[in-house]
């Protein structure tokens, strides 16, 4: 996943749009023995939400902050908690201690994160 989310940031910086990402899930697919490693449904997702975790690390950076508030926009909701809820857990692997919330807010495109 994060060579996956690396070398998605390196298309995004060169404007390249991506427009799927994993592996086609046609009929052959499942009957097939001709691909080995790893495979999901919702790869694309689980890169962007990698992203979207990391960048939230890179704002709040070493900081300790008692408690994290992440505000997104309804289309990015899924991708800021992560699937099963991965990022809030791996938030507060990295900031033990501290309280992290994620909330549905009008008026914002994509997300926006608080910290004190």
């Amino acid at each position: 996943m994060e060579r996956a989310a690396a070398v998605k940031r390196v298309f995004d910086a060169a404007g390249v749009r991506v427009i799927r990402m994993g592996l086609h899930s046609g009929e052959d697919f499942a009957d097939s023995d001709g691909f080995a490693g790893p495979w999901h449904p919702a790869f694309g997702e689980l890169v962007e939400s990698r992203i979207i975790f990391e960048d939230i690390c890179g704002e709040i950076g070493d900081a300790a902050p008692k408690e994290i508030v992440i505000e997104a926009g309804a289309p990015f909701m899924s991708k800021v908690i992560g699937q099963s809820r991965t990022n809030i857990e791996r938030l507060r692997a990295r900031y033990p201690g501290a309280k992290v919330e994620v909330a549905a807010v009008g008026g914002v495109e994509e997300y926006r994160v608080k910290w004190w």
